[in-house]
């Protein structure tokens, strides 16, 4: 979720973009978690999951994800500043009003 906020964001420029790139992440998360669960989760082994050792899974997913939201993504906004929509979003309705009647003349 987190990351599709983030794509969502970072694509607002461009409405095609975005339409093609939120999808494609909910198709190939899909694929890739599904048979993953149904090999680290099987309910015959339930609720332990001691051969698949599951829950150590789950725990180090969980900790990538704080490290890659909390502080891959921050890092690389600060790096890139100029490369993404992010600065788009903080400036003003007259700025943008301004920059389209630029255009038009």
């Amino acid at each position: 979720m987190v990351g599709r906020g983030w794509c969502n964001i970072a694509c607002s420029k461009n409405p095609i973009l975005r339409a093609v790139t939120i999808p494609a992440m909910i198709v190939v998360g899909q694929a890739v978690v599904t048979p993953l669960q149904q090999n680290l989760f099987p309910s015959s082994q339930a609720p332990l999951y001691s051969h698949t050792n599951g829950f150590y899974y789950s725990i180090g997913f969980t900790c990538v994800l704080i490290v890659w939201t909390g502080f891959v993504i921050p890092f690389c906004e600060r790096k890139f500043p100029n490369s993404g929509a992010m600065t788009d979003i903080h400036r003003s309705p007259e700025d943008h009003s301004n920059e389209s009647a630029s255009s038009d003349a």
